[in-house]
């Protein structure tokens, strides 16, 4: 199993918590200053809410750094080889993904790019020791490439300027890289072939609207209109043979949108997608613009069923032997939930799941922003057995859960009843890959069991030692 060395972080917030204890009122100066600095620069969840930021940060060695591509690049490639092995048979498809049977006929690769994916942000438990262990696949439209960045220059202000040293040793930002994300899109609009056109940052009845505005800036740097776009206002005119929006020709976009169940009670497209979204759809089939992420990345790879494809022995008898004990190694054990809350492909264990709640973590196969997550640990038998009921409406999977790295991190807002504090925080990362390379990280860490930054998680700096690998040179997009 891969691992990180946590030694620095744990030093840097052993010193946050004695400077924090020695002089909260400096500690919580400084972090609203870097509070100040976010908000001036518009850097906000979902451009209404604040970003949730702690004054920490995860210190990553160059041997560390190594680890996390290494990782991050090879799973790439294993979940690549599962998409391919999927899509290569409909009744194989439909046997592991019934619940998107609706979405079979648009599963088609985005013009110009021979991958599924296009980027993703494959996210990790870290455990006490430094194991990683892979429990999402974010393939839909992950989030962090440009808020991850403004966190970890204002954390380092604030670290400066409470004279942590710790950080010094970790000059280097090596958090997700959205500059690089603009330019592999752009990269694609060439590969397939489309002219300049309008882009759009496609959304739907969901309405994300995360990281929006940094992404029409990027864009407008580069010298291209981009614009939120929802996918019922895009037009296939098929005269032209290109998609339009308000007239304009669209030749690329970022799909900003949530596929699930018809019914489903979070995000979802409802029943009658087909007219509501047919010019997207038309011009996603058809390759008429470069559309990234493609809708087998929003579905099927967003599914975190997908995780309990790559280790079902099916699968993995297709792969060698190495292979197979990486996927072993390092994705969490997870398995879809059948009617009656038990696993299908360890019925044999009987009610294994439902009497060790405390070894799982009950999941919705198809949602985000850590809706409807249940921590065993965290819940009484009751609500454990009420959360493994399987609703149509809302497919789950039922996955091992990981004893996560905790730090002493200050809440240095705090609710108002406590006031600023020091607590214990959990600590994941969100791994990111462009065009099958290592592009940075996000960290996050959290009070509670759940660490996603839409279910009360918080965002850290994240800082490399020496030179960062992940902007050493631009993108060269290798699958194009």
């Amino acid at each position: 199993m891969s691992r990180i060395d946590l030694t620095a972080t744990r030093n840097l917030h052993e010193s946050l918590r004695e400077r924090f204890e020695r002089d909260p009122r400096r500690f919580v100066q400084a972090c609203q200053r870097a509070e100040a600095r976010l908000a001036e620069r518009r850097v906000q969840f979902e451009r209404t809410g604040r970003l949730a930021t702690v004054p920490s940060a995860l210190l990553l060695s160059g041997d560390s750094l190594a680890t996390l591509a290494r990782l991050t690049e090879r799973l790439h490639g294993l979940v690549e080889r599962a998409l391919d092995w999927l899509l290569a048979d409909p009744r194989r498809l439909a046997r592991y993904f019934a619940d998107h049977a609706r979405m079979f006929p648009y599963l088609v690769k985005t013009a110009g790019l021979p991958t599924w994916q296009g980027y993703a942000r494959y996210d990790v438990a870290v455990w006490p020791g430094g194991e990683l262990t892979v429990i999402e696949l974010n393939t839909a439209c992950p989030a962090g490439f440009f808020h991850g960045g403004e966190v970890t220059a204002a954390t380092r202000a604030s670290l400066a300027e409470l004279g942590l040293t710790e950080a010094d040793a970790f000059p280097s930002e090596c958090s997700m890289d959205g500059e690089r994300l603009v330019d592999f899109l752009l990269e694609l609009e060439t590969a397939a072939g489309v002219a300049p056109g309008l882009v759009g940052l496609v959304n739907d009845e969901n309405e994300l609207h995360n990281e929006m505005d940094p992404l029409i800036a990027a864009f407008a740097r580069r010298g291209r209109d981009a614009r939120e776009t929802p996918a019922a206002e895009i037009a296939c005119d098929a005269a032209r043979d290109r998609p339009t929006h308000g007239g304009e020709p669209l030749s690329l976009s970022l799909n900003k949108i949530r596929i699930s169940t018809p019914d489903s009670p979070a995000w979802k497209w409802a029943a009658g997608f087909q007219q509501r979204y047919a010019g997207f759809l038309a011009a996603v089939t058809q390759g008429r613009m470069a559309s990234a992420n493609n809708l087998a990345a929003c579905a099927v790879a967003e599914d975190k069923g997908l995780l309990a494809v790559l280790i079902c022995q099916d699968f993995l008898d297709t792969l060698a032997a190495e292979d197979q004990q990486f996927l072993r190694d390092h994705i969490a054990p997870t398995y879809r939930l059948t009617n009656d809350g038990q696993p299908a492909e360890i019925a044999r264990r009987g009610a294994e799941i439902l009497d060790a709640r405390n070894d799982w973590v009950v999941k919705p196969a198809n949602e985000g922003r850590g809706f409807r997550v249940t921590v065993g640990a965290a819940v009484d038998d009751r609500a454990w057995r009420e959360a493994c009921r399987v609703d149509p409406a809302l497919p789950l999977v039922a996955q091992r859960r990981a004893d996560l790295a905790q730090f002493p991190v200050a809440d240095a807002t705090g609710q108002p009843a406590q006031g600023p504090h020091v607590r214990p925080m959990r600590l994941t990362l969100g791994l990111a890959v462009i065009g099958g390379r290592f592009a940075g990280v996000l960290s996050r860490v959290s009070a509670s069991a759940v660490t996603n930054v839409g279910a009360g998680g918080a965002l850290q700096a994240a800082l490399g030692e020496g030179e960062s690998p992940i902007r050493r040179k631009p993108c060269d997009a290798p699958n194009l």
